[in-house]
């Protein structure tokens, strides 16, 4: 955080430039400071809110990280609830209650695998509310505060669900026939509307396949990032075919764990197309803490808690599973200029002739 950042600066001055003396006292009175992270998802049944203490103490900040005390409230230390409220008036609270869990990774400064979070459960909560946190620490006078909207519903219009029964009217189109050597590429739409209340749209890929090695089989999900619009922007974005065989080639390549020694072939799965959208103070909170790349290196401060710091705020995502790749899509995987030497093959005989070409059939 940046206190804890300004401290680090102050404390390099004094002892490296010379200027430390044992009368200088660093840490201030002791005051609690809160701080929050949590997003409301209507379509969610569970919901999480980060709830912590900042700490500062005598000696080096980075041992108190390792300890979970330093940053977490002991048991009956604090109260939580969010209250529902239509037109202000509050219809609806929700306590929170702690649980512990156990996927914190392990990557970073701060204890792990193990955390506290705070959690309620509600499967119907109301999109035209809005939702207040309120958070009382025993021996403070101050309440801890911060609202939010919910996003609300809105529709992916393209690429369309799929239709049972009628697979060609749902399929994906990245290459036509003979594209290999025509060049001829085909980009696909992802179209949605517009979420009340969301900012922020982050539109994604995930193409699925499965490893088939000598050892067994792995079911894998390649991540495509495709864009992130905001608020203003054309609800639309394009995938062009050709940027999605050099983005399957590019993704295997650079990562070591998708390319087993003893590969056998890649079997082609469906691809699924989403699209998250942020509230507004999570976009201004992502928005702030984007890499700073200008020469001024002050990056400026943001939070929507009231006596504390921290984000609460709300995001929802929809999306449209298991579409299907054309005939030509799926050969160009196989075959393909860009992919061919990836083992790619299909197991569906869903296309005329796919069986008897053994360079795309893998039954």
């Amino acid at each position: 955080m940046k206190a804890f950042s300004k401290l680090f600066i102050a404390l390099f001055a004094l002892t490296v430039l010379g200027g430390c003396s044992t009368d200088v006292e660093l840490n201030a009175d002791w005051r609690n400071i809160t701080v929050v992270y949590g997003l409301l998802d209507k379509n969610d049944t569970y919901h999480y809110v980060k709830i912590n203490k900042a700490y500062l103490g005598d000696g080096n900040a980075l041992t108190y990280a390792t300890i979970k005390d330093s940053s977490e409230y002991a048991l009956g230390q604090m109260t939580a609830y969010i209250d529902e409220k239509i037109n202000g008036n509050v219809v609806r609270t929700f306590p929170l209650r702690d649980t512990v869990l156990n996927n914190k990774s392990a990557n970073g400064i701060f204890y792990s695998p193990t955390h506290t979070v705070y959690y309620f459960v509600a499967n119907d909560l109301d999109e035209s509310a809005t939702y207040e946190l309120k958070i009382q620490v025993n021996g403070s006078e101050d309440l801890i505060t911060a609202e939010t909207p919910l996003v609300q519903d809105f529709i992916i219009s393209r690429p369309f669900a799929n239709i049972p029964g009628a697979p060609a009217q749902t399929q994906i189109t990245f290459a036509n026939a003979n594209s290999s050597t025509s060049g001829q590429y085909p980009s696909e739409a992802v179209k949605w509307g517009e979420a009340p209340n969301g900012t922020r749209y982050e539109v994604k890929l995930v193409f699925n396949y499965e490893e088939r090695t000598t050892s067994g089989t792995t079911n894998r999900a390649l991540e495509w990032n495709i864009a992130t619009v905001q608020d203003g922007a054309s609800l639309e974005k394009s995938i062009d075919g050709e940027q999605f065989y050099t983005w399957v080639r590019d993704k295997i390549a650079s990562e070591p764990a998708l390319n087993p020694s003893d590969l056998v072939s890649r079997k082609i799965q469906g691809l699924d197309f989403s699209v998250t959208v942020a509230g507004e103070d999570l976009d201004t909170y992502i928005d702030v803490n984007q890499p700073v790349t200008g020469v001024v290196q002050e990056r400026p401060e943001f939070t929507n808690v009231t006596n504390g710091i921290g984000l609460f705020s709300t995001r929802s995502s929809e999306e449209v599973t298991n579409k299907w790749l054309n005939k030509a899509s799926i050969e160009e995987l196989c075959k393909g200029q860009y992919t061919y030497s990836l083992e790619f093959c299909t197991d569906s005989a869903m296309w005329p002739g796919i069986t008897t070409d053994p360079q795309v059939w893998c039954p």
